[in-house]
């Protein structure tokens, strides 16, 4: 009974955790044309371009990355394909720049 109770234990906090498992990007993003990058660590985007870094705190809404700015308002136009690895920044008018996911030991694609 007690080795029952163990599994069942066991097999509880393995289904909590993999339940829990973080789903987005994850780590650094580059924009091969212009350099510029953006970097996840599961609770903050951080932007770096040619006008500065910028850190956000973030959430993910299906693919839809939702950015929180500094006065509270919510901005979606980020997207993220898990099976290219890839995130997206929508524009106004239909296109897209890819920020393309960086080797984090060889600093490569």
């Amino acid at each position: 009974m007690k080795k029952t109770l163990a599994l069942i234990m066991i097999a509880a906090i393995m289904l909590t955790v993999c339940a829990c498992a973080y789903a987005g990007p994850k780590g650094k993003y580059e924009e091969p044309e212009s350099g510029a990058s953006i970097t996840f660590n599961g609770k903050e985007a951080v932007f770096v371009d040619n006008n500065g870094t910028n850190t956000f705190p973030y959430t993910m809404d299906g693919e839809t990355i939702v950015i929180e700015l500094t006065n509270g308002r919510l901005i979606k136009f980020c997207t993220y394909s898990e099976e290219e690895d890839t995130v997206y920044l929508n524009i106004d008018d239909g296109s897209k720049v890819s920020f393309l996911k960086v080797d984090e030991e060889t600093g490569g694609r």
